[in-house]
Order: structure tokens, then sequence, then C-alpha cells
């Protein structure tokens, strides 16, 4: 079964600019991509919406509330199908189980959509609280049954929110750009479900890529069979599961054909359905981080980009799903395992789009010369973490030195262009107030290091 497994949770209420948090995203570069965004001014009045079809969200979460999509075209609770779309009363999405209106599952979430919501969403929105992705773009939850029956009726649904926003010059309907599909059904073929697999190239059609999980089994979905990961269309990107050390998970299927990537959905820190935060596992994780990823590639600020997906929506879709299969960062333990034998990388993709539209220029001017951004924890025991911002590769001479000005820990780190993070191991060096001091470039930074 396609389900997130939940692991744990700390009942403590932490930004996602916590170490938790972030790791992932480190993984992945996604603070570099998120720069190429936030460094450049740019007015964007369309409002991305990312597709979330899983058992409904806790709608009160506060990091999640402020962040659903909203049909403007409809007055709430007047039981008119004021959009004329075929539904009454959509304010948020469509709850495809039950034929309501009600997104939040009577009231009480889902440990399953609402951790979605939080990985898609808040992991973007908190990376980019002053730029437009805080309020250009949108969650949309559409709540499907068991049945393949409901399934197409919420992959449909998107493809005609879509279809409207299109041919009403974006007056109705919905910018969606991505359909988030956590799920699956297990030892099924495409060849069996001929009409839930023209939903991909339907979807596609207009402009939207899905994008599923693999079964959380040790499987190869190429011999035993999976839907919808064995359906053949180019709007539709299928991801396994990873770790922080760029590992397969154990309990993650595979396909040399039929699943395109790895991405580290393990010790995935989000939204929980209680209205806290913590940790959640599985396949159901590693698609959203491909997910969010797409939403802040339509973030991207340009002009002609923009008239690109105006002009010609599948062309872009396929063109977004290209960069992110091809940015792939090479990972040994998927050799022959997927399409791409790689992990997702948010920056190579971004870099791969920009060059696509000959605009290097958004990414190779972005980063400063050299510099720490953080360090953490500080004070530290047995670790530390500094995060070096450099806008070449380089190697940097890397100090601790004591009050007395004996160097006690000498390293020389690689860095690399973009945002790094460099562990140190503090392990033998006693308590105390240290400077740590790190040098390239003919350049210079220091900071104060408390060890405990």
């Amino acid at each position: 079964m396609k389900q997130l497994i939940h692991v744990t949770f700390i009942l403590i209420l932490l930004q996602y600019t916590s170490i938790k948090a972030q790791s992932n995203l480190n993984l992945i570069d996604y603070h570099e991509a998120v720069k190429v965004i936030s460094s450049h001014e740019y007015e964007n009045s369309e409002v991305t919406v990312i597709a979330i079809i899983d058992g409904g969200v806790n709608t009160e979460h506060n990091d999640l509330k402020k962040h659903f999509w909203i049909n403007k075209n409809e007055i709430p609770n007047n039981n008119i199908d004021d959009d004329l779309n075929g539904f009454v009363d959509d304010i948020n999405g469509w709850n495809f189980r039950d034929n309501t209106n009600d997104i939040s599952n009577y009231g009480i979430g889902s440990w399953h959509g609402t951790p979605i919501n939080g990985i898609i969403g808040t992991n973007n929105i908190n990376s980019l609280k002053t730029n437009t992705l805080s309020t250009n773009t949108q969650l949309m939850n559409l709540i499907k049954g068991n049945s393949v029956t409901s399934i197409i009726a919420s992959l449909d649904y998107a493809y005609k929110m879509r279809k409207l926003y299109n041919n009403s010059g974006g007056k109705k309907g919905a910018f969606i750009v991505a359909v988030n599909c956590s799920w699956g059904k297990d030892l099924l073929w495409a060849s069996d479900y001929p009409d839930w697999c023209a939903m991909y190239d339907k979807l596609g059609s207009v402009g939207i890529l899905s994008i599923h999980s693999v079964p959380n089994n040790n499987v190869n979905v190429d011999v035993l069979g999976d839907m919808p990961t064995t359906c053949s269309s180019n709007y539709l990107i299928t991801v396994t599961n990873s770790n922080l050390n760029d590992e397969k998970i154990y309990d993650a299927g595979f396909g040399r054909i039929s699943v395109d990537l790895a991405a580290p959905g393990n010790s995935s820190y989000t939204t929980l359905n209680t209205g806290e935060y913590g940790y959640f596992e599985g396949t159901s994780a590693a698609a959203p981080y491909v997910t969010g990823t797409i939403g802040l590639l339509y973030l991207l600020p340009s002009d002609s980009f923009h008239t690109n997906v105006k002009k010609s929506p599948a062309e872009t879709a396929s063109l977004i799903k290209s960069v992110i299969l091809s940015g792939t960062d090479p990972i040994l333990d998927f050799t022959n395992l997927t399409v791409t034998e790689g992990r997702l990388n948010a920056f190579n993709s971004i870099k791969l789009l920009c060059d696509s539209l000959n605009e290097e220029h958004l990414y190779k001017t972005i980063f400063e010369p050299f510099r720490i951004i953080s360090t953490y924890p500080n004070p530290a025991k047995d670790i530390i973490n500094l995060q070096i911002e450099s806008s070449t590769d380089t190697e940097a001479d890397m100090h601790i030195i004591g009050i007395d000005g004996k160097i006690l820990l000498a390293q020389n780190p690689k860095i690399q262009q973009g945002i790094n993070t460099i562990t140190i191991n503090l392990t033998g060096v006693l308590r105390g107030l240290y400077i740590l001091r790190l040098t390239s470039n003919e350049i210079t930074q220091t900071i104060k290091l408390v060890i405990r």
C-alpha cells in the first residue's frame, strides 16, 4: 500500500528553519533553487495551484490554513454552482468519496493528507516568506475514494479546472500545474485500465503534470505491476524513496522502465493532522518533494517562460518533466533501478530550465563570493554544521582556534557553487569559547563558537 508511514512526532512548535525540517531540502539543493526565485524582483499575477488528491486535510492547521486554494468564482454556501463547472460550492476543492465540498474529512482531517500538504506547501512557503510563493501558490485538496471511478473523477476535476483557466484567460478555473498522488494500487497493469492511464495525457494536454508514489514494498513494478506506475505518459512522474545518505529505502518499489527517480522522503519533518509537527516516511513522503519543486519552477522570474506557459501549456509541462528528470544527481544505489538512476535535485532542474530559455544569468549571478550563512547548533557539543555560500567551486581552510591562539582543529573542506552544508566533528575538543575561521580566495570569515 502506498501510504505514508507515521513514525513519531515531537509536540513542540518549530519553524521550518530548524535542522529537522531542512535536512531533506539541503540534500536536494532546494535553498539554491529558492534563491534563484527570491534574488530577482518579478511581479507575477498568476496564482499557481498544486492539487493534492488524498484523504483530506486538517484545514485549521496554522501552517496550512492560509494557503488553501479558494475558488473566487464560487459564492460560499449558497447551494448554487456559480461557476458552472458542475460542482456546487466547491470553495477549496471537492470530496469525491462523499460527493460533498468538505475537504476536511468531517472536520477530523487526514493523518495522510495533512503531512502531504505540509511537505508541498509549508516547506516552500517558509523558504520564501518574503517572496511570491506565500501568496502566489495555493493548495487545492481533492478527496478520492478507493474505487477507480473516484480516482478518475478526481483527476478529471483538476483537468476541467485547468482547462477552464486556459480557455477563460485566467478568469475562471485554477492554474493547476501539478497533481500530487501519494497512493496507487499494487499488482495491477496499465493494459487493464486504459481509461485511468488516459487521464495523464489528458491532464498534460492542458499543462498539468501528475506525480505518483510507488509501492512501500521492495518490489520490481516492471515485473509485478502497479497502477498507475506502469502507465506510459509524458506527463506522469513516478517517485521512489531514499534517505539522507542517498540510499534506497528497502521497502520502496523500483523499476528500470516504470519508476522515474528517487526523492528523500525518509525522515520528513512536516505538518501533522494533530495540528503539531513531526516525522513521516514512506514513498508517500517522497513524491511531494518532486511536486513542490515543480511548483517552485513555475515561479521562475522570466517573462519568456510565463509567455510560454500561456501559449503552450502542454509543451511547458513536458519541459518541466524533462528538467526534473535530467537534473537528478546520479546515485549509485539506484543504478538499474529507475529511469534516471538518480535523486531529485531542485537547483539542477531550475538551472536546466534557465538554460532552455537562454537565461543563465538568473542563477549565475545570485551567489555571494564567499560567506558563512549560519552555524548550528551553537553552542555545540559533538558536531557543528556550517552553511556556506560561494559563487564558485573552491577549497577552504577551516581552523578552530582557542583563546590562547592555538589551532585545535584544521580541515580543508571542498566548497561548491551555491549553498553548502559542512559538518565538523568536535570530538576531543574541550568545553570553552573558540573562534572558527574559514578562508577562501583571500576572503576570511570568523564566528564565535561555544562548545559545551
